[in-house]
């Protein structure tokens, strides 16, 4: 917008991963198919205060997708003679778009050493979706919703970054997550 003040965008996948052991895997009955993915859009302002000093803030939209499926041991619910096939319980289509805030500066403290933190606060992220029973040797349960919550914990980072000759740089690094926070 001007010499001092900046508006930047990004667009990133901050979290996910997937499992698919099958429907024969032995930790079945823990999860035979797991699916975690989120997309982030981050629009943020930036400022220089001087030669020395810039300060940013920003907020990332984040869309968060969890899947689940999970065998049920029949033959061990089920009284009776006989194996009985596997039951299923699937998580289906649980989404939550959510928020988190985010502060950083850069300072240089001299012409060749530059500090810099980023601050993110928590994310409340409250999934819902279908929850759905298949093959079932007893009575369905009632339900067919299903909500997860968890909280993405607040985080502080902080690097130095020293320029000892053109072109060449040493760095260094170190980051606070509040991991009592993540229920």
């Amino acid at each position: 917008f001007s010499d001092r003040l900046s508006m930047g965008f990004s667009l990133v996948a901050p979290q996910g991963g997937a499992m698919n052991y099958g429907d024969d895997f032995v930790g079945r009955y823990a999860a035979s198919r797991v699916s975690l993915a989120a997309v982030g859009a981050s629009p943020s302002l930036g400022y220089k205060v001087n030669d020395r000093l810039s300060l940013g803030a920003g907020v990332s939209i984040i869309y968060t997708q969890f899947e689940e499926t999970i065998a049920i041991n029949q033959s061990a619910l089920v009284p009776g003679p006989g194996t009985l096939p596997d039951g299923k319980v699937r998580f289906d289509n649980l989404t939550d778009l959510g928020y988190q805030p985010f502060a950083g500066l850069t300072y240089y403290l001299s012409d060749q050493l530059m500090l810099g933190v980023v601050y993110r606060a928590e994310m409340d992220v409250n999934l819902e979706g279908d929850l759905n029973f298949r093959n079932l040797a007893f009575p369905t349960p009632p339900a067919n919703d299903i909500e997860i919550d968890w909280d993405n914990p607040q985080t502080l980072k902080a690097g130095l970054r020293y320029e000892f000759a053109p072109g060449k740089r040493l760095t260094f690094s170190a980051n606070w997550e509040d991991w009592s926070a993540f229920s």
